[in-house]
């Protein structure tokens, strides 16, 4: 359904998240997670559906693979709490790389490393914030100029 763009509008951008997660390693040695994700930039263009609760109705990719990993560090502390003397993940590292329909890298994200500062609410949304040249639509009309 993915491929023939046959999804429904309230779960494009839940199936569009999980096709762009192209690696993910457990650094059991390290306490460490490694994600890798690739998007073309044909799917930065616009938002894409989702059925949350509220008003949120859209989103645009980028947007919800830092908004995903924010949820993914903040649940990673909490387990840490409970599973500590069994094992620990100390820390999630992640790139995001923007291709072209060639598979040219035609940008590549490095997300600052997750991992415990401060307190967990803290930082909510401070993805967003250190890397807003990336979220929206601005990043796809950068891209488009330059092929």
């Amino acid at each position: 359904m993915l491929t023939h763009g046959n999804l429904p509008k309230h779960s494009e951008v839940f199936h569009k998240y999980a096709a762009s997660i192209t690696g993910n390693v457990i650094k059991k040695n390290e306490n460490r997670i490694n994600l890798k994700y690739t998007i073309n930039i044909n799917d930065l263009s616009k938002p894409w559906g989702c059925a949350i609760s509220g008003d949120k109705t859209e989103n645009y990719l980028v947007d919800e693979i830092l908004e995903r990993l924010e949820k993914m560090d903040r649940e990673r502390r909490y387990c840490n709490m409970f599973s500590r003397e069994i094992y620990t993940v100390d820390s999630i590292r992640a790139s995001i790389e923007i291709i072209d329909d060639n598979h040219d890298v035609l940008e590549s994200i490095s997300i600052p490393e997750l991992c415990d500062s401060g307190y967990p609410d803290e930082n909510k949304g401070f993805l967003k914030d250190q890397l807003k040249e990336f979220c929206g639509y601005e990043l796809f009309k950068r891209l488009s100029q330059k092929t």
